[in-house]
């Protein structure tokens, strides 16, 4: 995911902390670590500060006790995330209709 668009769909924020970042000073964090299996798109990529970064390191918010303050977004219509939660959604959506 390009950069700027992935800071463009943050604005320009660090999802855990707020801090306000720019081109220079932010980092991406895999939310689902690619050691657990995370994919680089962009339904698990999220803007983050190098602190933040740093105190979640090779675990998941949950694992690290952190919150992202909104939830992730994928922007690319082709992300194998995107699909497999509008396939999730639907499931639900048919269930909830019986």
């Amino acid at each position: 995911m390009p950069e700027r668009a992935l800071l463009e769909r943050d604005g320009y924020k660090c999802q855990y902390c707020g801090h306000k970042l720019t081109k220079e000073t932010f980092t991406k964090d895999h939310v689902l670590p690619r050691s657990k299996g995370g994919l680089t798109t962009s339904g698990n990529l999220v803007c983050s500060c190098y602190d933040c970064n740093q105190t979640k390191g090779d675990r998941t918010p949950e694992e690290a006790g952190m919150l992202l303050l909104k939830p992730v977004k994928s922007v690319n219509m082709f992300d194998p995330t995107r699909k497999m939660m509008e396939i999730y959604n639907n499931f639900i959506k048919q269930g909830s209709a019986r």
